[in-house]
């Protein structure tokens, strides 16, 4: 009899989340500022509130997606390629979107000093038709460049391999987000050109297979809902000083 009201207690005084809360596997390609939400609603306890344990995984975006549809991560953050697949009709969709433009740079050799400049050269991106060659296949046209004909692409990995492959002049150039472009000056890399100056393109959200949607639409839910309450907060964090300086 003690045991069983020892147990009701324990109950009354802790949240059902912190017995229930569902473990996930989130995937993402890059340390970079457009995946900050997701990583900030776990480190603000915004994961946890929706009765969510996450864990973050860095991969290659070649084969996110086949992992993502085999179960092994339960969500991915990059949504150009994500939406590319579901139009191959790989069993996946969008469910979030998170950042609705691609703060990425375009970054080159201190030698070249405009985008046109790059006809003839090669731009290092993390992987094949992932998210940055996108946005770099976007920039190279708004600049009357054909990214098929009058450029290369060299899949050379993650940000610290891609400023490696610069140095060597394997590369010329290569793109990325924030603080990519702090670092690549630091290194004596310039920065041509912005994809938010340029376009609007959603970069960061979620993805989930349509088996996970079917099946768990309440952790989907809460899940997306914990990005909310991170994008409010990131938002709230970086207005407030702007007010109380406007106050002042």
């Amino acid at each position: 009899m003690k045991r069983c009201f020892g147990l009701a207690l324990v109950f009354c005084f802790f949240p059902m989340s912190v017995f229930a809360a569902d473990k996930i596997r989130i995937g993402f390609p890059d340390l970079a500022a457009t995946f900050v939400p997701l990583a900030v609603g776990d480190k603000r306890g915004f994961f946890q509130e929706e009765a969510v344990q996450g864990e973050f995984i860095r991969m290659n975006p070649a084969v996110a997606f086949q992992v993502l549809v085999g179960g092994e991560i339960d969500y991915y953050t990059v949504l150009g390629p994500g939406v590319a697949a579901a139009i191959r009709g790989v069993p996946v969709k969008l469910v979030a979107a998170y950042v609705p433009i691609a703060p990425t740079a375009l970054i080159a050799r201190p030698e070249i000093k405009s985008v046109p400049e790059l006809k003839g050269k090669t731009i290092g991106i993390n992987a094949y038709g992932g998210a940055l060659e996108g946005i770099a296949r976007l920039i190279l046209r708004h600049f009357k460049v054909d990214p098929d004909t009058e450029t290369k692409f060299l899949a050379t990995g993650p940000l610290d391999s891609r400023f490696g492959a610069m140095k060597q002049g394997l590369t010329q150039a290569t793109l990325g987000s924030p603080p990519i472009d702090f670092i690549g000056k630091k290194l004596g890399f310039v920065v041509l050109t912005r994809a938010d100056e340029l376009f609007s393109f959603p970069v960061s959200g979620l993805i989930a297979s349509t088996k996970k949607i079917k099946e768990r639409q309440d952790q989907v839910r809460r899940v997306i809902k914990a990005g909310i309450k991170a994008n409010r907060y990131i938002v709230e964090s970086v207005t407030a000083p702007c007010r109380s300086w406007q106050i002042g």
